[in-house]
C-alpha cells in the first residue's frame, strides 16, 4: 500500500531517515544531462506529520552536483562534529566531493566540504564505527575510463 507519493524535480538516488530527528527523511537526487554530460542534482528534506498521515517538504537545495549517496552520522558522532546541531548529514556527489550538512530543526546548512576523488563519482559513503567518538567516513568512488 502506497502511503505517500511525491513528484521530484529529478531522479531520487539516495534516501535516508535521520537517526536524531524522528520522521525526518533526506532525499538526494541525480540526473545526467546528456548534451553536456553534466551530472546535476539536489537535496530535499521531508517530515512525516500527523502520525504519518502527511509528508511535508521542509528543505530544498537545488543546482548542486548530483548526489549519489547520503548518510546521517550516528547521534554521538553528530554531537562530536556539531555540538549545537540536531544531526549531521554527509552527501557524496558526482564530482568527487563529500559535503557535510548540519541539521537545525528542519533546515540543513552546509558546514564542510572536501574533494576526495576529483572529477570522479563518489558512489558510496559510510560512517565508521570502529573508533568511538571519532568521525571517520569510508568512501567508494568510480574512476571513469578515459577515451583513447
Amino acid at each position: 500500500k502506497m502511503e505517500h507519493c511525491v513528484n521530484m524535480p529529478s531522479n531520487p538516488d539516495a534516501v535516508e531517515w535521520c537517526p536524531t530527528s524522528a520522521g525526518l527523511l533526506a532525499c538526494g537526487m541525480y540526473e545526467l544531462i546528456e548534451e553536456t554530460q553534466t551530472r546535476v542534482g539536489g537535496l530535499q528534506l521531508f517530515r512525516l506529520e500527523d502520525s504519518g498521515a502527511s509528508l511535508r517538504k521542509c528543505f530544498e537545495s537545488m543546482e548542486i552536483p548530483g548526489i549519489l549517496d547520503l548518510k546521517w552520522a550516528e547521534p554521538e558522532v553528530a554531537q562530536y562534529l556539531a555540538p549545537d546541531s540536531d544531526g549531521v548529514l554527509a552527501a557524496g556527489n558526482a564530482i568527487g566531493d563529500v559535503q557535510l550538512y548540519s541539521l537545525r530543526g528542519d533546515d540543513l546548512t552546509p558546514t564542510a566540504s572536501a574533494t576526495v576523488c576529483k572529477d570522479q563519482l563518489c558512489l558510496a559513503l559510510d560512517w565508521s564505527r570502529a573508533v568511538p567518538r571519532h568521525a571517520n567516513l569510508s568512501l567508494t568512488h568510480w574512476v571513469a575510463p578515459r577515451p583513447c
